[in-house]
């Protein structure tokens, strides 16, 4: 009864202030709206009767009264149900106030120029004795218009237009003795004829103006208003009863809520203390965060500070073969074993910075001791036995020492550089390292290419490949080559590895299949292109490549995508739909580098390939080792027991190629036969 006590009251008082404010603002609209009525009313009246010019606050009055129906006609209150019944008569006031606003114009347009031929005959008028003499007859005539127009303006009657007439025709017909009378007699007219053509509408439209249409419209919305109103307010009276009855239930709910209160303020107070608590130490381990590492850094609490990164290697699989439940106890049982005595006398404190990564901030201790104490941490996690429900972990860190700005930052790019060769379990940072040289390098390395796709500087050499049994070239390999702001050739070994990391690959790669389909579009020969199981992966490169294919029906049987061996076609799904997309077209398939990395001949039962390119490594000793000319005549006997070709890489003597011609291989390449060359050429092939 409490919670509907506060609840009736709170939804009674929103209601009330709500419908207060609305029935406010309604009330408020119609007295601006008839206030600003009258006024305006008024206003033309005076400018009409006195000949004044007061446009801009006329102008000024007709927009108060649009915003005034404005607020009036957006008013929340109207949408309610029990108001519908003045839609029409708000929409029929619209109606009434924009034909007042054209009535206004109108008249406005009107005084104007009324106003301004009757200030031009007053003061011609008085002209008229200069130029006319002391002839009273035209002199007479002119000031009998004028005193006509004024008694008119005065009057608001159109009555006596008709005697100005006789006045005009003697003055029309006065006999001018030089051009200047002509001239004023004219004009005069003009401006006569002026008045008498518009002061008819002129009066018309100030009585207009000055009808009750609008102001009956206000009078009679505004009572049926008041009448629905009170019908609004006898149903809030009603609320108030009903809360009386319920107010001594209220007054005991709110006694019961402060007390509550009291409780909720206590329990505050330890959250918050709970939320210090998180915002500056890991949950897991009780360690602090890098929240209050940071701070701590930010205060510049230690004066020679020397950071501990901590990293356990191989985290990942431990949690991926475990589950998060071993991953934690570890992370546990390292974040104590980090503790060592050997720190107390440098003020240590003890950090998880997230993930398996683990700080120990040091002040004062020289970079010798901090390595001896990390050589310490190493054997002490390394020769402590992790079990956890009979699972034993053989668990193992890499540290990262670095007392040099921003401790963190240095300390964490040198243990990720370090961790890639792992030869020792211990790093510690320097200059001499060079590894910010060495990341300003890859950027600067990046924004060279990015201006080189962006400028087309991306292009494709072509390295012949020959039928070493007929000598011929039957087809060219295209590799991706820079062109530098200086003409100079680019190789792909300085860019393409770095590039495979960022999202210029995919530019990069479609550039080149571009360039390579416009450059055999007109070309008898085979030609190949590489791909990486990254863009078997791209849908968006591997969709471009099917359009092209379409594009160009003729290159597609002519095509051949070598596919990198080296990379263990992973996902042999995704690759064996691609080689079947390809086939369709008439593509043929081959696997490059083959022979090395992981042995991948149970590939080749499922993967429909046409050839296997050897791989240049095994190629180049073939005349110095029995064991590698084994192993190329094994790849051989094997490709012919599959039924498709062979290319030997890195043929560079004549000896080698007649060598892999015996043993039966289909095809060379090399620099025996041609170097990568922008230009697709032809030439005689010496065996």
């Amino acid at each position: 009864m409490g919670v509907a006590s506060v609840f009736l009251t709170t939804n009674y008082y929103l209601h009330q202030r709500e419908y207060a404010q609305q029935y406010k603002t309604v009330i408020n609209a119609f007295h601006t709206l008839q206030s600003d009525y009258h006024a305006l009313s008024y206003d033309i009246l005076k400018s009409a009767l006195y000949g004044y010019n007061n446009q801009d606050d006329i102008a000024q009055g007709v927009r108060s009264i649009n915003d005034a129906y404005a607020i009036l006609y957006n008013a929340p209150l109207f949408s309610k149900e029990q108001y519908l019944a003045l839609d029409y008569p708000l929409i029929d006031l619209g109606s009434q106030i924009l034909e007042y606003n054209y009535a206004v114009d109108h008249y406005l347009m009107l005084n104007a120029g009324i106003k301004n031929s009757f200030i031009f005959l007053l003061n011609y008028s008085t002209a008229s004795h200069g130029i006319f003499g002391d002839r009273a007859t035209i002199n007479n005539d002119i000031h009998a218009i004028v005193s006509v127009l004024s008694d008119m303006r005065r009057l608001l009657e159109e009555r006596q237009l008709s005697s100005i007439e006789e006045y005009l025709q003697n003055i029309q017909h006065f006999k001018t003795s030089s051009d200047e009378q002509k001239l004023f007699i004219e004009t005069l007219t003009l401006h006569i004829r002026y008045i008498q053509d518009n002061f008819p509408d002129f009066i018309t439209v100030v009585t207009k103006l000055q009808d009750k249409e609008i102001d009956t419209s206000l009078l009679n919305m505004r009572s049926t208003f008041n009448q629905i109103a009170q019908d609004d307010f006898v149903i809030i009276d009603r609320l108030a009863l009903l809360l009386l009855v319920l107010i001594v239930t209220a007054l005991v709910t709110i006694i019961i809520l402060l007390l509550r209160s009291q409780r909720e303020n206590i329990r505050l107070k330890t959250l918050q203390k709970e939320l210090e608590y998180l915002a500056n130490f890991d949950t897991l381990t009780g360690l602090l965060n890098r929240n209050s590492f940071n701070r701590t850094l930010a205060m510049k609490s230690y004066r020679q500070p020397t950071l501990l990164l901590i990293n356990i290697n191989g985290f990942k699989h431990i949690n991926d073969l475990y589950g998060s439940e071993r991953g934690d106890y570890i992370l546990r049982t390292v974040s104590q074993l980090i503790k060592l005595p050997l720190y107390d006398a440098y003020t240590p404190s003890y950090y998880r910075f997230g993930g398996d990564d683990f700080g120990v901030l040091l002040e004062g201790i020289s970079e010798e001791k901090a390595y001896l104490f990390s050589e310490a941490v190493v054997r002490a996690i390394k020769d402590h036995l992790f079990i956890d429900n009979e699972i034993e972990f053989n668990v193992t860190v890499s540290i990262a020492i670095n007392s040099r700005e921003p401790l963190l930052e240095n300390a964490d790019m040198v243990l990720k550089h370090h961790k890639k060769s792992a030869l020792k379990p211990i790093v510690v940072f320097g200059e001499k390292l060079g590894l910010k040289e060495q990341i300003q390098t890859n950027i600067n390395i990046l924004q060279s290419l990015s201006s080189a796709i962006d400028q087309k500087r991306i292009v494709p050499f072509f390295q012949p490949i020959v039928d070493l049994q007929s000598k011929k070239i039957v087809k060219y390999e295209a590799l991706v080559r820079q062109i530098g702001t200086a003409g100079d050739i680019i190789e792909p070994d300085r860019f393409l590895k770095l590039a495979a990391q960022t999202p210029l690959y995919r530019e990069l790669t479609k550039m080149m299949i571009e360039q390579v389909f416009a450059a055999f579009e007109s070309e008898p020969y085979r030609f190949s292109i590489n791909l990486s199981m990254r863009d078997l992966l791209d849908s968006e490169l591997m969709q471009m490549l099917e359009e092209l294919l379409k594009i160009h029906p003729k290159s597609a049987p002519r095509l051949e995508i070598e596919l990198l061996e080296s990379e263990n076609l992973s996902e042999i799904d995704v690759v064996e739909h691609f080689i079947s997309l390809l086939k369709g077209y008439g593509c043929r398939i081959a696997i490059d580098d083959f022979g090395t990395g992981y042995s991948n001949f149970s590939h080749l039962a499922k993967l429909s390939v046409d050839t296997l390119k050897i791989d240049g490594s095994l190629i180049t000793r073939i005349e110095s080792d029995e064991k590698y000319l084994q192993t190329v005549q094994t790849i051989v006997r094997y490709a012919d027991a599959l039924g498709v070709e062979t290319v030997a890489e890195f043929v560079e003597t004549k000896e080698t190629a007649l060598k892999l011609r015996n043993i039966g291989v289909t095809y060379g390449q090399g620099y025996y036969f041609g170097r990568p060359d922008p230009a697709i050429r032809q030439k005689d092939i010496l065996l």
